[in-house]
Protein backbone atom coordinates (compact mmCIF):
# COMPACT_ATOMS: atom_id res chain seq x y z
CA UNK A 1 0.00 0.00 0.00
CA UNK A 2 2.82 2.33 0.83
CA UNK A 3 4.45 1.91 -2.25
CA UNK A 4 1.50 2.77 -4.49
CA UNK A 5 1.02 6.32 -2.80
CA UNK A 6 4.97 6.48 -3.52
CA UNK A 7 4.85 5.45 -6.84
CA UNK A 8 1.19 7.81 -7.26
CA UNK A 9 2.55 10.52 -5.56
CA UNK A 10 6.10 10.46 -6.89
CA UNK A 11 7.28 11.49 -3.13
CA UNK A 12 11.01 11.12 -2.71
CA UNK A 13 10.77 12.66 0.94
CA UNK A 14 8.12 12.33 3.82
CA UNK A 15 5.47 15.27 3.79
CA UNK A 16 2.96 15.79 6.34
CA UNK A 17 -0.51 14.66 4.67
CA UNK A 18 -3.91 15.11 5.38
CA UNK A 19 -7.05 13.14 4.85
CA UNK A 20 -7.56 15.20 1.76
CA UNK A 21 -4.16 14.52 0.41
CA UNK A 22 -4.88 10.88 1.37
CA UNK A 23 -8.27 10.83 -0.60
CA UNK A 24 -6.64 12.72 -3.73
CA UNK A 25 -3.72 9.66 -3.59
CA UNK A 26 -6.88 7.30 -3.30
CA UNK A 27 -8.54 9.20 -6.17
CA UNK A 28 -5.47 8.87 -8.66
CA UNK A 29 -4.90 5.18 -8.14
CA UNK A 30 -8.36 3.58 -8.03
CA UNK A 31 -10.31 6.50 -9.65
CA UNK A 32 -13.57 9.19 -8.55
CA UNK A 33 -15.46 6.16 -8.11
CA UNK A 34 -14.12 4.83 -4.74
CA UNK A 35 -16.04 7.10 -2.04
CA UNK A 36 -16.67 5.55 1.41
CA UNK A 37 -20.07 3.77 0.34
CA UNK A 38 -19.31 3.09 -3.19
CA UNK A 39 -19.61 -0.76 -4.31
CA UNK A 40 -17.51 0.05 -7.30
CA UNK A 41 -14.21 -2.20 -7.85
CA UNK A 42 -11.80 -0.91 -5.81
CA UNK A 43 -13.61 0.39 -3.25
CA UNK A 44 -12.15 -1.77 -0.33
CA UNK A 45 -8.66 -1.67 -1.54
CA UNK A 46 -9.07 2.44 -1.24
CA UNK A 47 -10.42 1.88 1.72
CA UNK A 48 -7.56 -0.25 2.79
CA UNK A 49 -4.98 1.93 1.28
CA UNK A 50 -6.65 5.51 3.31
CA UNK A 51 -6.46 3.27 6.39
CA UNK A 52 -2.74 2.24 5.98
CA UNK A 53 -1.34 5.54 4.87
CA UNK A 54 -2.85 7.16 7.55
CA UNK A 55 -1.19 4.96 10.38
CA UNK A 56 1.81 5.37 8.45
CA UNK A 57 2.03 9.05 8.67
CA UNK A 58 0.44 8.86 12.49
CA UNK A 59 3.20 6.67 13.47
CA UNK A 60 5.62 9.65 11.70
CA UNK A 61 4.08 12.55 13.16
CA UNK A 62 3.51 13.15 9.31
CA UNK A 63 -0.11 13.20 9.49
CA UNK A 64 -1.58 16.63 9.31
CA UNK A 65 -4.58 17.05 11.56
CA UNK A 66 -7.75 19.11 11.05
CA UNK A 67 -7.92 21.85 13.98
CA UNK A 68 -11.74 21.13 14.96
CA UNK A 69 -13.62 24.66 15.40
CA UNK A 70 -13.71 23.87 19.59
CA UNK A 71 -11.59 21.89 21.46
CA UNK A 72 -12.76 22.39 25.19
CA UNK A 73 -10.05 21.67 27.86
CA UNK A 74 -7.08 22.17 25.55
CA UNK A 75 -4.87 23.10 28.06
CA UNK A 76 -5.73 20.12 30.15
CA UNK A 77 -5.24 18.11 27.28
CA UNK A 78 -2.46 19.47 25.73
CA UNK A 79 -0.53 18.88 29.40
CA UNK A 80 -1.68 15.33 29.46
CA UNK A 81 0.12 15.22 25.75
CA UNK A 82 3.94 16.35 27.11
CA UNK A 83 2.92 14.18 29.93
CA UNK A 84 3.12 11.45 27.59
CA UNK A 85 5.89 12.55 25.77
CA UNK A 86 7.74 12.69 29.32
CA UNK A 87 6.40 8.91 29.80
CA UNK A 88 8.85 7.77 26.63
CA UNK A 89 5.35 7.29 24.60
CA UNK A 90 6.35 7.49 20.98
CA UNK A 91 4.72 9.97 19.02
CA UNK A 92 1.87 7.90 17.17
CA UNK A 93 0.57 6.91 21.23
CA UNK A 94 0.67 10.34 22.68
CA UNK A 95 -1.47 11.73 19.77
CA UNK A 96 -3.76 8.36 20.05
CA UNK A 97 -4.12 9.06 23.90
CA UNK A 98 -4.82 12.34 23.20
CA UNK A 99 -7.66 12.24 20.27
CA UNK A 100 -9.19 9.56 22.51
CA UNK A 101 -9.59 11.93 25.29
CA UNK A 102 -10.35 14.60 22.78
CA UNK A 103 -13.59 12.62 21.89
CA UNK A 104 -14.37 12.11 25.58
CA UNK A 105 -14.09 16.00 26.62
CA UNK A 106 -16.29 16.96 23.73
CA UNK A 107 -19.22 14.75 24.81
CA UNK A 108 -18.47 15.71 28.71
CA UNK A 109 -18.49 19.63 27.81
CA UNK A 110 -21.80 19.69 26.51
CA UNK A 111 -22.76 18.24 29.66
CA UNK A 112 -20.40 19.99 31.82
CA UNK A 113 -18.14 22.79 31.94
CA UNK A 114 -15.40 21.51 34.76
CA UNK A 115 -13.95 18.00 35.15
CA UNK A 116 -14.09 18.45 39.12
CA UNK A 117 -17.60 17.02 38.93
CA UNK A 118 -16.95 14.26 36.29
CA UNK A 119 -18.32 10.75 37.54
CA UNK A 120 -18.36 7.02 36.63
CA UNK A 121 -21.75 7.68 35.71
CA UNK A 122 -20.60 10.04 33.11
CA UNK A 123 -17.56 7.69 31.40
CA UNK A 124 -20.90 4.57 31.49
CA UNK A 125 -23.00 7.44 29.26
CA UNK A 126 -20.32 8.23 26.78
CA UNK A 127 -19.59 4.34 26.36
CA UNK A 128 -23.39 3.84 26.19
CA UNK A 129 -23.96 6.51 23.48
CA UNK A 130 -20.34 5.19 21.61
CA UNK A 131 -22.00 2.03 21.98
CA UNK A 132 -24.83 3.52 19.77
CA UNK A 133 -23.17 4.61 17.29
CA UNK A 134 -21.36 1.86 15.90
CA UNK A 135 -18.09 1.39 18.19
CA UNK A 136 -16.72 -1.94 18.85
CA UNK A 137 -16.12 -3.56 22.08
CA UNK A 138 -12.16 -3.13 20.95
CA UNK A 139 -12.64 0.61 20.24
CA UNK A 140 -14.36 1.28 23.56
CA UNK A 141 -11.89 -0.76 25.47
CA UNK A 142 -9.03 1.05 23.85
CA UNK A 143 -10.36 4.80 24.00
CA UNK A 144 -11.36 3.86 28.14
CA UNK A 145 -7.70 2.61 28.54
CA UNK A 146 -6.66 6.04 27.16
CA UNK A 147 -9.38 7.72 29.45
CA UNK A 148 -8.06 6.12 32.48
CA UNK A 149 -4.82 7.55 32.01
CA UNK A 150 -6.16 10.85 31.75
CA UNK A 151 -8.32 11.10 34.17
CA UNK A 152 -5.42 9.27 36.57
CA UNK A 153 -2.99 12.20 35.24
CA UNK A 154 -6.09 14.59 36.27
CA UNK A 155 -6.75 13.63 39.73
CA UNK A 156 -2.37 14.28 40.62
CA UNK A 157 -3.22 17.60 38.83
CA UNK A 158 -6.32 18.56 40.77
CA UNK A 159 -9.00 18.98 37.88
CA UNK A 160 -10.80 15.66 38.42
CA UNK A 161 -11.60 13.32 41.08
CA UNK A 162 -9.80 10.11 41.38
CA UNK A 163 -12.64 7.68 39.13
CA UNK A 164 -9.45 6.17 37.76
CA UNK A 165 -10.15 2.57 38.94
CA UNK A 166 -13.78 2.97 38.14
CA UNK A 167 -13.40 3.40 34.78
CA UNK A 168 -13.69 0.00 32.71
CA UNK A 169 -13.82 -1.07 29.40
CA UNK A 170 -15.74 -3.94 27.99
CA UNK A 171 -13.55 -7.42 27.95
CA UNK A 172 -11.81 -7.32 24.55
CA UNK A 173 -9.51 -10.06 23.14
CA UNK A 174 -8.53 -11.09 19.86
CA UNK A 175 -9.32 -14.20 20.48
CA UNK A 176 -12.92 -13.33 20.96
CA UNK A 177 -14.12 -15.25 24.03
CA UNK A 178 -13.86 -13.98 27.76
CA UNK A 179 -11.29 -17.25 29.68
CA UNK A 180 -12.50 -19.53 31.31
CA UNK A 181 -12.40 -19.74 35.40
CA UNK A 182 -10.41 -22.52 36.42
CA UNK A 183 -9.76 -22.84 39.95
CA UNK A 184 -6.36 -21.97 41.22
CA UNK A 185 -5.49 -20.70 38.39
CA UNK A 186 -4.74 -16.65 37.77
CA UNK A 187 -5.38 -14.52 34.79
Amino acid sequence: MLLRAIEATNIKTLLPLGDGDISRIAQKIWGNGVLRDSRKPGHNSAHMFRFCLRKFLRFHSKFKVQKSTHQPFVQELDRFSEYNRCRGLVPGSIESHRQKAATFLKWYSLRSNTLARLSVRHVDRFVAAKRGDGWSGATVSSAMHALRIFVRYGHTQGWCPNIAEGIKGPYHSRLGSKPKDVPGRRW
